[in-house]
């Protein structure tokens, strides 16, 4: 993952931070205000990993939940099994794309 840069607009006063490879950290961006932002030096973000959970779901290969530590760990299981994730996003919608994604999803877990 990139590291976490703030900037700060020249129009508007508003913070921002964003994820950026180091060398396109002086890439020129706006704010939503239409003006440039300007890097702001400040102390180094860290990013903690996930709490270490277990799965609601069974592995498939051993029919049991899975205690998952790590971001890395949730990936690879999702990934062997197959599995979907969903995310924020609201595909309980309206729209049809999501509709679609839900009547996919849902006719998998009958089976």
């Amino acid at each position: 993952m990139p590291p976490i840069f703030e900037y700060l607009c020249t129009g508007c006063g508003e913070q921002s931070t964003q994820f950026r490879k180091i060398d396109q950290r002086d890439q020129q961006s706006f704010c939503h205000c239409g003006r440039a932002v300007v890097r702001v030096f400040s102390a180094p973000h860290v990013m903690p990993d996930i709490a270490p959970y277990q799965t609601v779901a069974a592995d498939k290969e051993t029919g049991k939940p899975v205690n998952i530590n790590s971001r890395k760990d949730h990936r690879e299981f999702i990934r062997r099994n197959g599995y979907e994730e969903l995310g924020s996003q609201d595909y309980w919608g309206h729209k049809e794309r999501d509709r679609e994604r839900r009547d996919r999803l849902a006719s998998r877990t009958k089976s």
